[in-house]
């Protein structure tokens, strides 16, 4: 983990993924567009860091302050299709359909 080091050190933009709760990479960059508070990274030979101080300080604010924590991996819930939804699974007695929209021909199941 990291607790055992100074806010000065940096990490890598993978470690800071992986201590944020192994948020994606695509999360990373949503949360530095959608968060002012969200750290600055630091780029050394082409590589992203960002200071370890600044993640404790933009982790702290969003446990404290009233507003929702960053989206994640971890905060989206599994859910079942909604029934009201518009697109839902064929049912066994569809008919198969093939790429140009007619039924299929032969002894397929």
């Amino acid at each position: 983990m990291i607790d055992g080091y100074e806010d000065e050190a940096l990490i890598s933009a993978s470690e800071l993924r992986r201590v944020a709760g192994n948020i994606s990479l695509m999360t990373e960059h949503r949360w530095s567009s959608r968060y002012p508070d969200f750290p600055q990274p630091y780029y050394i030979s082409g590589r992203k860091y960002y200071r370890l101080g600044d993640w404790r300080r933009f982790r702290a604010n969003r446990l404290n302050d009233s507003a929702p924590a960053p989206p994640g991996r971890a905060n989206r819930r599994a859910t079942d299709e909604e029934p009201d939804s518009p697109i839902s699974a064929p049912s066994k007695n569809s008919p198969k359909v093939g790429t140009a929209g007619k039924p299929r021909q032969g002894n397929l199941p």
